[in-house]
């Protein structure tokens, strides 16, 4: 039986409200806020993707609830995910596939299904060329942790111009790791540093996180902080190796 419209109405406000709650709730609260909003209205897919945020990355639970927004979220988006292909962030109706789909990505990562994140990173990027949720970075992350290295190889083709720190720390890591030699490691390297020269302090101290951070300035020390605490810093302090030949480079441009 079909909920009269006025109802359906209240049910979207009330779960609209909660949800307005869970924006500046502190995170202990976030997991029961973001049920309530699903409990008010089951059809809204920020509920679901408040509550995947809520829950452990990693999580058989953070999966499902991922799953579900993206699911909601594709029956939301309709002909739009094939009509807008390419530049899917400028449609609003769809923005919310594209964060579902990144955070799925993500959570697959977490759970060391490496396959899963590629797959779905790569069709974000078919569906979003710009990149706007940084799958780039996640992906060739998800490359490496795989042994994909191939792959990774294209993809740095594919992201030849992209001189964001979140990328480039990522091919620099390759580049500290891979066996080459000092005038084709280094540049890369460097590139990384000078794209956000705070990063490496980040990377060569103890994992923090970024709770707090939603924006920040490109280049700035809060970017910097975000990518320590992100999959890539996690990435580095994997490697102690790598980690020496980051800081003799930034020795080496210091002096």
């Amino acid at each position: 039986m079909t909920a009269p419209h006025g109802d359906a109405y209240a049910a979207r406000q009330e779960a609209n409200d909660i949800l307005d709650a869970f924006e500046i709730a502190p995170r202990s609260e976030w997991q029961g806020l973001a049920l309530a909003a699903i409990r008010a209205d089951p059809t809204q897919v920020d509920g679901y993707l408040a509550a995947a945020d809520s829950l452990p990355q990693g999580s058989t639970e953070a999966a499902t609830a991922w799953l579900a927004a993206q699911e909601l979220a594709r029956l939301e988006a309709g002909g739009r995910l094939e009509a807008d292909k390419g530049h899917l962030w400028s449609s609003l109706h769809a923005r919310a596939y594209l964060r579902a789909s990144a955070g799925y990505a993500a959570c697959c990562f977490d759970r060391r299904e490496f396959e899963a994140a590629i797959a779905q990173c790569r069709r974000l990027l078919i569906l979003d060329i710009e990149d706007h949720l940084h799958v780039a970075p996640l992906l060739g992350i998800s490359l490496l942790w795989s042994g994909d290295l191939a792959g990774f190889e294209a993809l740095r083709n594919d992201c030849e111009a992209d001189w964001r720190p979140q990328w480039l720390y990522v091919d620099a890591f390759h580049a500290a790791t891979a066996k080459l030699p000092a005038r084709d490691r280094n540049p890369r390297i460097d590139r990384a540093i000078f794209s956000n020269r705070y990063v490496p302090e980040y990377l060569l101290s103890a994992e923090t996180n970024a709770d707090g951070i939603d924006h920040y300035a490109p280049g700035s020390g809060e970017e910097a902080l975000a990518i320590g605490a992100s999959r890539t810093g996690r990435l580095w302090r994997s490697r102690p190796a790598a980690l020496r030949v980051l800081a003799g480079r930034v020795g080496a441009i210091c002096k």
